[in-house]
């Protein structure tokens, strides 16, 4: 099956630039705790897709899902760029209610 984008592509968009942001944020300490949630959440979610990733992929459910790689970068971008963030939604939709339970 043809990819318009690599495993190596899909891995660069979503790795480089968060990595770069998660070191500003590290480096800097904003005030603004809600930066510092985003880049935390962000990484748990992408290991959440990995986990995701793997065990689809060892199940051969790839063969039945095509574009996944592009579906991918799409939820990656979503959580990820400053106009959406994502991440952050997520943990305050989900998580913070779940932890103040």
């Amino acid at each position: 099956m043809q990819l318009l984008l690599s495993d190596a592509s899909t891995a660069l968009i979503g790795y480089a630039y968060p990595a770069m942001q998660t070191i500003k944020v590290i480096k800097e300490r904003p005030s603004d705790s809600d930066e510092t949630t985003q880049w935390t959440i962000y990484w748990l979610m992408i290991a959440a897709l990995y986990l995701l990733d793997c065990t689809l992929g060892a199940m051969g459910v790839y063969d039945y899902l095509p574009l996944w790689n592009e579906l991918k970068v799409v939820f990656m971008l979503w959580l990820m760029l400053p106009t959406f963030q994502g991440a952050l939604w997520i943990y305050l939709q989900f998580v913070k209610p779940a932890l103040s339970k």
